[in-house]
């Protein structure tokens, strides 16, 4: 007999927008996802559309996807300052993952300012494969 689990994610995520000289650092964070969830990738890209291919390797941290593992908070560094990047995250459980979230775009800003702008991202599922 097969069983289809869902597991709700329910994300809270929050930008912060440092200014540093050079380059941009991004912070996410987000609530844990109760149920079977190993970990979340943050995906992301620069300019073009908002939606996939999310084809990003300008962050310090690698090319997209970005793999967190069970973490609720990241830090991407050293994307490009004064432009525009699009971010979306899922949950992962051996070899499922969820769908995207809702993208999340980032705009230039050149403001000297810590600017503090919070997402709530609802509906993202986890299909976890069969169970026998």
């Amino acid at each position: 007999m097969r069983f289809i689990h869902k597991a709700f994610i329910v994300v809270s995520l929050a930008v912060f927008f440092a200014v540093p000289s050079f380059a941009k650092d991004y912070t996410f964070s987000w609530s844990a996802n109760e149920g079977l969830v190993e970990g979340y990738k943050l995906y992301y890209k620069k300019g073009g559309a908002a939606s996939p291919p999310f084809d990003g390797n300008e962050a310090n941290e690698g090319e997209s996807p970005i793999c967190i593992g069970d973490a609720t908070s990241f830090t991407i560094s050293g994307l490009e300052d004064n432009t525009t990047y699009h971010f979306s995250l899922t949950a992962y459980a051996g070899a499922d993952e969820s769908d995207y979230t809702e993208v999340i775009t980032v705009f230039p800003n050149d403001q000297q300012e810590r600017i503090k702008t919070v997402l709530n991202i609802i509906n993202t599922y986890l299909l976890l494969g069969d169970e026998s």
